[in-house]
């Protein structure tokens, strides 16, 4: 049974007034739906002409480049949003792939039910525009990021892309390795060597589960 509570921890739907979440819910064109871990759940050419919001788990989103290559380009949680490629396009192909990293809970609402919402809650418009720039912006950053291949370049791509001011040093938001291992792509063992590697270059330094870019 679907709850209001599903939009909560959505930035693009929480500010809804309950009336605009409820509507959503019940119209035919939303419905959930379960991922097994591993599973796919959007690719180059499976997908729908709906907006995803994952409920539950989290899942992987990986580009393939020219060379064959699956680029990692971000792991997504309960509450992030995803398919906006789909919507309002006549493309028939999708420009990700998207599978489950964990047991994992969709709910998908269809291009149809976004028109919608957009005619009744202006607001809810301009939020969906601003994430769409907000998305232009982090894949130009994670473009640049990732055309390179080696574990210590694309960690340092990371530290640069993910550093901010903080009491004068650049420092990046806590990460476990394991998570970061993942939205990079590599093994914990190869993240390991390129931390040592780039901290002994003095190119980074090391703060708990945070990185400090060093000048």
């Amino acid at each position: 049974m679907k709850d209001l509570a599903v939009f909560d921890c959505c930035p693009l739907f929480q500010p809804c007034a309950t009336g605009v979440k409820d509507f959503a819910l019940s119209h035919t064109q939303c419905r959930e739906k379960d991922f097994r871990k591993g599973e796919t759940i959007y690719c180059e050419d499976s997908f729908e002409r709906s907006l995803g919001l994952i409920t539950l788990g989290r899942c992987r989103v990986t580009k393939s480049a020219p060379d064959g290559r699956e680029i990692a380009i971000n792991v997504l949680k309960q509450g992030d949003i995803f398919g906006a490629a789909a919507l309002f396009t006549k493309e028939e192909e999708y420009v990700t792939r998207i599978r489950a990293i964990s047991a994992s809970k969709v709910l998908f609402l269809e291009e149809g039910l976004i028109r919608e919402i957009f005619r009744i809650d202006p607001e809810f418009c301009e939020r969906y525009i601003s994430y769409l720039c907000g998305r232009i912006r982090f894949l130009n950053k994670k473009i640049e990021a990732f055309t390179g291949g080696s574990a210590e370049q694309r960690l340092l791509a990371y530290v640069a892309n993910s550093a901010r001011e903080e009491s004068g040093r650049k420092i990046t938001p806590s990460i476990s390795a394991s998570r970061l291992a993942l939205a990079l792509d590599i093994s914990r063992a190869s993240l390991y060597r390129a931390m040592d590697a780039l901290v002994e270059q003095r190119k980074i330094a090391r703060e708990g589960k945070r990185i400090i870019l060093l000048d």
